[in-house]
Formats: structure tokens, sequence, C-alpha cells
């Protein structure tokens, strides 16, 4: 902006467009001040006019004078001050400019470079140490999926419960016991009653299982606290939430998903250096026109396709038309031989969970079509009409079958029948079958 100059006396002062009235007035001021007090003394050294006049004339042009000058002083330092000021913010505007130019040079160029030797000799074989049998490996980022109600959040309580304690799954077939491990179960949803409910019958609970309990208003919230969490544990652990939307109120678009996985490799990273195997289960509702009728695919998860395609394993839970039966798909197999589907059946005893259908023996793949035929019959086989043909071809009549068809017919849970019968609710279902065969 181009400023006016003025002086007073041996004192120059500039004035811009907006403050130019009051620099005018101070040069006014000035200038007549100094006229005044120059004519009164000229008066007084040459004896002429009034001496009063000429002494009062003198002083208050004196007195105008002094405060222009002063006022223009003071005036003159805000200007240098500001120009100073701006000076520095440009430094600083300057300085945050470099800064980040050069960070976004170093990101950029933030590339390792190692030999196959070194990657392969560094880094513990995570990927190949199993957590819950061949289906899940320590040290990845698994999600699953469902509706309401499919049992997202029973199948991971009951994940963290078996990785707690070590015990082998009954969510696959063979799977063995493993050293326990720490747990963190972040939960959106559930109420203390819930927990009480589905887990207050067991006699042990794991000291080593946590639960997390609320939410956060952002996504950076959350992972700033998950990283302060996780910076207390020294050994490998598991970390479970439930779910997302539920527990981080930002939406999940795909910028936030990005950070989101970002942080969640750094922290693996960081603890693969120290020596530890974390492993990540993010439970995600599907998105609102999911129909339930239709399999679900890597699409139908909320959350943008990002949440699906950087996970390490997906899995999705459905219904069917049996009580208690639900099918999990593996969305992702990453290994030959993996099953696509796999039949579960809800227990609720002594805690609530799910089993493999006919003590894991049968694994349903949806692209064998003989298999599911081969355990239709098996179920066909069990039926009470099938078991009394058996019966009259042998003339034997299994005591323990008919006793347990008549408990159901008498309005007796399977729960109920396993309880009087001395068994397994497992074994009921083998001898008697699904209480409601799915119609075909």
């Amino acid at each position: 902006m181009n400023r006016t100059k003025f002086k007073v006396g041996s004192i120059e002062v500039s004035a811009s467009g907006e403050n130019y009235v009051s620099e005018a007035l101070t040069l006014g001021v000035g200038t007549g001040g100094l006229g005044l007090a120059g004519w009164g003394l000229v008066n007084l050294l040459k004896g002429t006019g009034n001496a009063l006049v000429n002494i009062g004339a003198t002083i208050l042009g004196a007195f105008a004078t002094g405060w222009a000058l002063k006022h223009a002083e003071k005036k003159e330092e805000q200007h240098e001050t500001k120009k100073t000021e701006k000076l520095e913010e440009s430094k600083v505007e300057s300085k945050d400019v470099g800064t980040v130019s050069n960070s976004l040079e170093n990101d950029s160029c933030n590339i390792e470079e190692s030999s196959l030797e070194d990657v392969v000799y560094s880094v513990p074989s995570a990927d190949f140490k199993p957590l819950v049998g061949d289906l899940i490996t320590a040290g990845g980022i698994y999600v699953f999926s469902g509706p309401t109600g499919a049992g997202k959040s029973i199948m991971c309580g009951q994940l963290g419960l078996d990785i707690a304690t070590g015990q082998p799954s009954k969510l696959v077939s063979g799977d063995s016991a493993h050293a326990p491990q720490k747990v963190l179960f972040f939960d959106g949803e559930l109420s203390n009653q819930d927990w009480a409910n589905r887990y207050g019958n067991m006699t042990s609970i794991p000291e080593n299982f946590t639960r997390l309990a609320g939410q956060f208003d952002s996504c950076d919230k959350f992972l700033s606290f998950l990283e302060t969490k996780i910076k207390g544990i020294e050994t490998d652990a598991t970390v479970i939430i439930d779910n997302l939307t539920a527990c981080i109120l930002d939406e999940l678009t795909a910028p936030k998903v990005n950070k989101l996985y970002s942080v969640l490799k750094e922290i693996l990273v960081d603890a693969l250096k120290n020596g530890k195997l974390l492993t990540f289960f993010l439970v995600v509702h599907p998105v609102k026109d999911y129909d339930e009728k239709n399999r679900m695919k890597l699409s139908d998860i909320n959350g943008s396709h990002r949440l699906s395609s950087l996970a390490t394993g997906v899995f999705a839970i459905s219904s069917t038309d049996e009580d208690d039966v639900k099918i999990m798909y593996d969305l992702k197999r990453r290994r030959k031989g993996m099953k696509k589907e796999f039949r579960l059946k809800r227990v609720d005893y002594p805690y609530v969970h799910f089993e493999l259908v006919d003590d894991g023996q049968n694994l349903v793949d949806s692209s064998d079509e003989n298999l599911q035929n081969e355990q239709s019959q098996q179920h066909t086989n069990s039926s009470p009409s099938n078991s009394t043909s058996s019966s009259a071809n042998t003339q034997q009549v299994n005591p323990d079958i008919v006793r347990m068809m008549n408990l159901r017919n008498a309005g007796k849970t399977d729960e109920e029948i396993a309880k009087e019968m001395g068994c397994s609710r497992e074994t009921v279902y083998r001898k008697i079958g699904p209480k409601n065969p799915r119609k075909k």
C-alpha cells in the first residue's frame, strides 16, 4: 500500500491511506504549533505587540509542536514494529513451507533398501504362526462382518477367550492348545449385563482378557489411545475392536480407513522389531443396502473397499433356516485348501459360543456340491423316521434317541435335553439332528 510522507521539523512521518486523517492532523498541529511559537518569539524579541499574548503564543505553539513530534515518533515506532512482525511472520511461513516441502520430499523418498536374505531372516514368520488353527495366523489384521444378530460379537468374544486362555478353538477342526496371550477387547455396544449373560456361567475367566468399553469421537483420538495402550504390553497380544462404527464415531471414509491401516501396520512393525506379535480383529457392519438373502461379498462390507482390500483376512457371518446355525464365509482365502464356508452352531453353555457342526468333521464348501449332498444325507439319516427304520431292520431301538426325541417333543430345549441325559448338546444334535431341519 502506498504511503504519503510528511516532515514535522526533523521528523519524517509516513501515512498510509487507512490512517491518513490521523497523520494529517498530527502534521497540521505540529506545523501550526511551530509557526505560532515562532511568531510569539519573534514579537517578544522585537518588543512589538502585547507581551503576554506573545508569551502565551510561544508556549502554546511549543506545546503543540512537542505533542506532534511525540505523536509522530510513536506512530513511526508502531509502523516499524508492524513491519518487523510481518517480516517475522513471512520468515515463519517460509520456514513452514520449507518444512512441509522437506517432509513431502522425505516421505516420497522413504524407501528401505534390503537384500532378500535380510528380509527373509530378519522378521519372524508371523504369517505362518497359527493363532486359531489354520484360519487365523498371528501378526495380521482381520475383518469380521455380518448383519445385525448374525453373531459377530459372539464370534469375536469367543476368539478372544480362546486366545486369552490358549485353549483349542471350537471354530476349527484339529486346533491345538497354544500359549495364552493378552487380549484387549474394545467394546462399543454391549452392556455389562450382556457380558454377564454370555459368560457368567464360566468356571474360570482369564485375567489377561481386558474389556475397554466406550466411544471415541474421532479416529485420531482412538488411534492415539490405542498406541498408548499397546506400549504397555510386553508380550504377544490380540486387539479386538467391536465394532468400528460404534467405537469410532467418525465416518469410515477412504482417507480415514487408509490412516487406520497405516497406524495399525506401524504398530505391527514396531512390535515385530521388539520381538512381539500383535493381531487385530476389526468388526464392521455390512453396507445399508445389503440383502441378507444373498451371500456376502467383499463389496458388501461397510467403510470403503479399502477396509477389505488392505486386510489380511475377511470373514462374514450369516444366518440360516436352522435354529442357532450360522455360516461363516472366508471371503479372502490366502492358502490353498482352505474352505470357503463353515457351518457353525450356537451353543449357550457354559458360555455363548459357536462350534463346527458334527464336531468339526464336516466343513461345508459351497463349491463342493457332493460334500453338501453327503452332509444333507447324513442329517436325513439321523432323523427319527430313519432311525426307526434302521432300528426295524436291526431289531434294535436306541433308547437314548427315543428318550431325546420324547424330551424334544415335550418342549425341552437341546441344552435341557443334554443336561437331563448327562451329555453335551453336540451329542444331542448328532443323535437326533437339528430341531428345525433346513427346508429344501
